[in-house]
């Protein structure tokens, strides 16, 4: 894709499905991001998608997101006012004019809500993130894996009451913020330290925004598009079929639990874990795909991506997995996003590396 793209309504339609599939079920209600970013571009018109390199060497740009349990945001929507609020609470703070917005995650909720704060303010968004999918915890950045600086937080809720915190320990600041979020009500917003592209061509994860575009433009019009995206954009098809449990709980501020899924041939059981993302994913008993690489569970008949929070029993399923970004293969990256961290005593094993075994 040329580097001049506006996101309009058509680009916004495409983007949003395709960040939720690399949202691995995380991130936030899509549906929800979606209406108030087409708002926000009705209102002020498409906004510019740039590329890193087109910041100026003087320039700094910044991510807005939402914290909190993806089903809370069902119930407690934003009005859209908070955005604004954290972002000139952040500019303050770091003395600093942001030229430029860019998401922290793919997923249906924090991919749109730069977008709805981007078309407001009049500023473009960079096609890059902090991950490159979704993960539940606030160090779980690329920043993390390079030691770059990320301590100061602005934190704000629907009153626009807002919070700036300095924490030099990213683990901490995780604990700190999950439990000002649990007193705003489960959900707030959030911004994070601006940088300049020579520190965003470290840690970005490039391209993420017009890959969910090519995503979501598949799954909205290909006849084909499981193995579309099999083909031209390296994802793996895990298994067609119908789930039969789902245990769910809400826990420290995320959703925990696992779906279990019978193959419609019922020879074969599935069971994925999941903290507000899908994380490890067995076949009868054996690892089939595990994080930092992507689980994806689609409709099995209109491969529209599910969310965490909206899966339920009955429902007729595919599931794919990407490749995470070779970042989070770095021996400190997995340290950060690793099996272990969440709790499964697994060495992590790529998902192409899984796969072969599996054939």
């Amino acid at each position: 894709m040329s580097k001049n793209i506006m996101i309009d309504k058509e680009f916004l339609k495409h983007a949003v499905v395709g960040a939720t599939v690399l949202g691995t079920g995380g991130g936030g209600d899509p549906k929800i991001g979606y209406l108030m970013a087409l708002q926000a571009i009705e209102k002020n018109g498409p906004i510019p998608l740039l590329q890193v390199d087109d910041l100026k060497d003087d320039e700094m740009a910044g991510c807005v997101s939402m914290m909190g349990a993806p089903s809370v945001s069902l119930e407690k929507i934003p009005n859209g006012d908070e955005f604004p609020t954290v972002i000139a609470g952040m500019s303050k703070v770091m003395d600093v004019e942001l030229s430029a917005l860019y998401p922290i995650e793919a997923g249906g909720l924090n991919s749109m809500i730069p977008i709805v704060a981007a078309a407001n303010m009049r500023l473009p968004l960079l096609d890059v993130d902090c991950m490159g999918r979704a993960f539940p915890e606030l160090q779980m950045i690329t920043q993390s894996i390079f030691d770059i600086d990320n301590s100061t937080i602005v934190l704000g809720n629907e009153k626009l009451d807002y919070m700036v915190m300095k924490v030099n320990n990213p683990k901490d600041m995780e604990k700190y913020c999950r439990s000002l979020t649990m007193d705003f009500g489960g959900s707030a917003m959030m911004s994070e330290s601006y940088y300049n592209k020579e520190t965003l061509n470290i840690f970005g994860v490039k391209g993420i925004v017009t890959k969910s575009y090519e995503i979501g433009k598949i799954i909205n019009e290909s006849e084909t598009p499981v193995e579309d995206m099999v083909n031209s954009l390296g994802a793996f098809h895990l298994f067609d079929g119908k789930i039969s449990d789902v245990y769910r709980t809400y826990e420290g501020g995320f959703n925990k639990g696992k779906v279990v899924m019978d193959s419609f041939d019922n020879n074969n059981e599935y069971q994925i874990f999941l903290q507000n993302e899908n994380l490890v994913a067995f076949k009868n008993n054996n690892l089939i795909a595990m994080v930092p690489d992507l689980i994806c569970i689609l409709d099995y008949q209109t491969k529209m991506p599910i969310t965490t929070e909206t899966l339920k029993f009955g429902q007729r399923i595919t599931c794919i997995a990407f490749p995470c970004d070779e970042k989070w293969r770095l021996e400190k990256g997995i340290e950060l996003v690793g099996p272990r961290v969440f709790g499964y005593d697994y060495q992590y094993v790529p998902i192409e590396v899984l796969q072969r075994g599996n054939k």
